[in-house]
């Protein structure tokens, strides 16, 4: 089998380094699978986003909703 990598699968998942925001590997924000969550599911912030990855989620958010 050949291992590829997740971030060359497609243009509209942005990459988010290990180290950004707190996260301890790198990750990947999934933007085909948004959903609405209640604010008070949410029991604890993990980390904040520096504004550069912030903004590759949100751009690719606008596409997955068809805004862009």
């Amino acid at each position: 089998w050949r291992v590829i990598s997740w971030r060359w699968l497609s243009p509209h998942i942005p990459v988010i380094p290990a180290g950004a925001g707190g996260i301890p590997r790198d990750s990947c924000a999934k933007a085909q699978q948004i959903r609405a969550a209640d604010t008070e599911r949410l029991s604890f912030r993990h980390g904040t986003l520096p504004a550069e990855h912030l903004q590759a989620v949100e751009a690719a958010s606008w596409v997955q909703l068809g805004l862009s």
